[in-house]
């Protein structure tokens, strides 16, 4: 080891003074240190002031550490609140440190003026007043799906001016990603983050799917307790001792401690305590208006003027002049020190016993010395023997840290107990709604804890949904026994195999499964590696199906097997292959619901519709709510056109436990297709935006609005959607999100005849796609070059060359619904003039057999109707057209639904069918005869005039 590691943090970070960093930034002094990293104040060559915050050299070369380090960069940034403070920039230095620089704030921390303070305690005003700033900026960390997850006094810091600024959101979590896919949380799987005495039960059991907004409004509410009674929530002493207590009992009461603090006061922090997150306040913003209601009643004056008073106090008690000006600190924007991390790699040991105070030993900093100030005295020095056995210490301590690394958390919280127990701070009973949750000592090491138990149950239970065809369901119970127990290996696995498609989530959860693969079986262990292949960035279902393919062998009557071989197969391509092994396990189980579900798919996806719709009946007999089957049936409905068949399944999927938002749009489009009003139409997507989650809910909304008034007619008021969409959707980091976006401004600019503007949007979507990441299913470059060649941007020979260029790529994809569809995305829905459609056809015989009707939609059918109706086969056309025109997908895809009239109309023409051919122009017209721009209106109208339809 260098000698250089062999002081302390401290000492250290003390080197750095007077370095100068990436030739501008010179170190001027030391705030503090922590336990992630050092803060110093240093100056810019131009004069300029910032903190500087490095994090500390034996973390380098940890991934996570650097990860969680970098991270606060972007997510303080995105909160986007001037109470959030920003992270300027971040680099390395000359070593390859990471650093961050931030702006040097003036002024105090909280737990530094409470520590001033008689009794440890504020003032009710200040500290409302206080409290609800903080609350304010987190409201727009919520509301953009962030959740701290550390706060505490040491993270609220107060400026010179008496305004209120949220530190360290480093630790921080997103509550949903984007596109429906889960985003990756902000801290590992299985990490329990956060500072003991500020964290609530769901936090300290590291359930990391319940932790949300309520998650920080219990901090808030534990850090308006503190500050009023000059106590921590739980009366224990060590950060293991607030683990126990804050894992096994509710908070204390306020009131009893402080009974002369305002009742209503008094209540918001009782509920924003409350044990069960479902009974705190659901957000930031919710908790905020609650307490500045209370303000009329506790300080006669309405919110503005507590807050002006207060503000004004708070000025004058941190300014230089002050009395109390020696309690002022300079702080950056970081934590010092930082949070507790404890996961499935490290866990701090327990701390000792600490004098006493209100705040725990982790949640104590270092104060800067004021100049002059007289600096504490220095430790003595030691002698070379008790050096030694200091060194030795320090050497079994670490050894101690070690071992404990190895442990998982469940082992760690289950060796917490035990301790708390032998030292008679924990007795089982006291624990009752939490005993199902909370691992108890077992008696020997063959027992089960209490919350392995419930895992167990919610596991079998989820293992019966998937068999009954109902995946919602399934996937809801393996996430709640991952809740109770996260290293119950099978419910990861079993979650990363559900999905259709490989997402970032699956990939976690494989990992995850892996992670803990002892506890699994030997077919479990099978199905782990066959499926590695397949949740690989470029999935290789080749390789899986033949790890499969031995799977059964070893395991031949095993039904997961067997599903999971031919869910792969048709995954791939191998349809007739998946319905014989579906036979197979079928022969061997009849009523065994999700075969029949995936033999209708695989019988749908080879246009057989009469045995798919047998198949998928069968599965409804097994398995009335089988959720799988009726989607699949809403899907062959909906592209025929029975939209009172769409209506009743859409229904039934919507009555069902945590219905999907895919199923409120299938129901909207039945109500629109058998003749339902707009008015219930809109209501419907609304219930869709409810549905979707809190980080979409956004999108979602403004999606729904362009299609709905688009299908209205109302094109100012799409427009404007479109606008608020793009604002929503600009920070987005997946291509896909972007992607849908995209369509919708090409299609609204083609149907307004704004080629510019078309060519334009589709050149920045292709300029900007290489910073977002990629759908592993679909590749959204052929739809931007396809809009510009049809919009004129780029030539018909560079199109070609970039659609060649596209469909190499295209092939290599091991997913079959990528090759069926390759011609239809490449060349009929690129199709502008008769040309076009004819090097089409010519192009066909490469991509046989055509699409199956189960993938394809009111865009494709009606991109193949118009391919044969320019090439002058009507009789072709027609079957595409009636279909794409009678489909009960108008609200889904507004421009294609409508323009597939205004075609059908035209191939009706040329058979001679005057009214058909007048009904279907009237649909174009009827929705969107008001607005000027629309191009499909002008040619519906001059064929309806040309026709002299008005008597039809």
């Amino acid at each position: 080891m260098s000698p250089f590691f062999s002081f302390s943090a401290s000492e250290r970070a003390l080197a750095r003074l007077g370095a100068i960093v990436q030739q501008k930034y010179r170190i001027d002094r030391l705030i503090g240190v922590g336990g992630m990293g050092a803060v110093y104040a240093a100056t810019h060559r131009n004069g300029h002031r910032v903190a500087i915050k490095f994090l500390h050299e034996g973390l380098w070369d940890d991934a996570e550490s650097r990860r969680l380090f970098s991270r606060e960069a972007y997510v303080a940034n995105e909160v986007g609140h001037p109470g959030a403070v920003p992270v300027l920039d971040d680099d390395e230095d000359d070593d390859g440190c990471p650093f961050l620089i931030m702006p040097l704030l003036e002024g105090t921390t909280l737990r530094t003026r409470s520590e001033r303070a008689p009794g440890r305690k504020l003032s009710v005003a200040e500290v409302a007043v206080v409290m609800a700033d903080a609350l304010d900026v987190l409201a727009s960390a919520h509301a953009k799906g962030i959740v701290h997850r550390d706060i505490k006094p040491d993270n609220l810091f107060i400026t010179y001016d008496g305004a209120v600024r949220v530190l360290d959101f480093g630790v921080a979590r997103r509550i949903q990603p984007p596109t429906g896919e889960s985003d990756a949380p902000l801290s590992s799987a299985g990490r329990m983050v956060g500072t003991p005495a500020f964290m609530p039960p769901e936090q300290v059991l590291g359930q990391s799917a319940a932790i949300g907004p309520p998650t920080d409004c219990w901090a808030i509410g534990a850090t308006i307790f503190t500050l009023l009674s000059g106590e921590l929530v739980h009366a224990t002493d060590g950060s293991a001792a607030q683990l126990v207590a804050a894992a096994t009992g509710p908070a204390r009461l306020l009131a009893k401690l402080a009974p002369d603090l305002p009742g209503p006061l008094v209540a918001v922090v009782d509920k924003a305590l409350s044990f069960d997150p479902a009974d705190r306040w659901p957000a930031a913003r919710e908790m905020r208006e609650a307490l500045l209601a209370t303000f009329p009643e506790v300080f006669g004056k309405p919110p503005a003027a507590v807050s002006a008073l207060i503000r004004e106090q708070l000025a004058a008690d941190l300014s230089p002049d002050s009395e109390d000006s020696h309690g002022r600190t300079t702080q950056p924007a970081a934590r010092l020190p930082s949070p507790v991390v404890v996961s499935s790699e490290t866990m701090a040991s327990p701390s000792p016993k600490a004098p006493s105070s209100p705040l725990p030993p982790d949640a104590r900093g270092t104060r800067t010395l004021r100049e002059g100030e007289t600096p504490p005295p220095s430790p003595p020095v030691e002698s070379p023997r008790t050096g030694h056995i200091a060194s030795v210490r320090r050497r079994r301590r670490r050894i101690v840290r070690a071992m404990l690394a190895g442990l998982a958390l469940p082992g760690i919280v289950a060796l917490v107990m035990v301790v708390a127990m032998v030292a008679g701070l924990y007795e089982p009973k006291m624990s009752h709604r939490l005993a199902a949750r909370l691992p108890a000592a077992p008696s020997s090491s063959a027992q089960l804890t209490a919350s392995q138990q419930e895992a167990l149950v919610h596991l079998n239970a989820g293992i019966q949904d998937w068999r009954d065809a109902s995946e919602q369901s399934a996937e809801r119970s393996f996430s709640r026994a991952i809740e109770l127990d996260s290293s119950l290996a099978a419910a990861h696995l079993y979650l990363a195999m559900t999905p259709v498609w490989t997402d970032a989530e699956t990939r976690e959860h494989h990992h995850a499964a892996s992670a803990h693969r002892s506890g699994l079986s030997a077919r479990d262990l099978a199905l782990l590696e066959a499926y590695a292949p397949a949740m690989a960035t470029t999935p290789d279902l080749e390789d899986s199906i033949r790890r499969l393919s031995a799977a059964r062998t070893a395991f031949p009557s095993d039904w997961l097997v067997l599903h999971a071989l031919a869910d792969m197969q048709i995954k791939r391509g191998q349809l007739r292959e998946a319905i014989d092994v579906l036979d197979d396990l079928l022969r061997r189980e009849p009523s065994l619901a999700i075969a029949w579900a995936k033999k209708g798919f695989a019988l749908a996806l080879l246009d057989d519709m009469s045995q798919a719709r047998e198949a998928l009946g069968a599965c409804l007999r097994a398995s009335s709510y089988g959720s799988l089957c009726l989607e699949y049936l809403t899907r062959l409905d909906s592209h025929e056109g029975r939209c009172p068949d769409v209506e009743k399944n859409a229904r039934t999927l919507m009555a069902l436990p945590s219905p999907r938002p895919r199923a409120a749009l299938r129901l909207a489009s039945a109500i629109y297709g058998r003749g339902g009003s707009m008015g219930s139409v809109h209501d419907t997507l609304q219930r869709m935006t409810q549905l979707a989650s809190e980080a979409r809910r956004e999108s979602t909304h403004q999606w729904n609005e362009v299609r709905f008034n688009v299908l209205a007619g109302d094109f100012r008021a799409a427009e404007r959607a479109l606008d608020a969409w793009g604002a929503v959707t600009s920070s987005a980091k997946y291509e896909d999100e972007h992607g849908y976006f995209t369509d919708m401004q090409l299609g609204m600019a083609m149907e307004l005849g704004d080629k510019d503007l078309a060519s334009r949007v589709a050149a920045d979507f292709l300029a900007k796609r290489d910073a977002w990441l990629r759908s592993s299913y679909f590749d959204w470059e052929i739809t931007a070059l396809r809009a510009q060649y049809r919009a004129g941007g780029i030539s018909r020979e560079a199109f070609d060359r970039a659609r060649q260029a596209w469909l190499a790529r295209e092939i290599q994809r091991p997913l079959v619904a990528s090759k069926n569809l390759g011609w239809i995305r490449a060349y009929a829905q690129a199709v502008a003039t008769p040309q076009d459609a004819a090097d089409a056809l010519r192009a066909l015989s490469d991509y046989m057999p055509m699409a199956d009707a189960l993938t394809r939609d009111v865009e494709t059918d009606d991109a193949i109707g118009l391919v044969y109706l320019l090439t002058g086969n009507v009789e072709k056309a027609l079957p595409y057209l009636r279909g794409a025109a009678s489909s009960c997908q108008a609200v889904q895809f507004p421009f294609a639904h409508t323009r597939a009239h205004l075609h059908l109309g035209m191939a009706l023409e040329r058979i001679g069918d005057r009214a058909g051919a007048c009904k279907a122009y009237n649909v174009v017209l009827a929705r969107w005869g008001q607005e000027p721009r629309s191009t499909s209106a002008k040619a519906s109208r001059s064929r309806f005039s040309a026709l002299d339809c008005t008597g039809h």
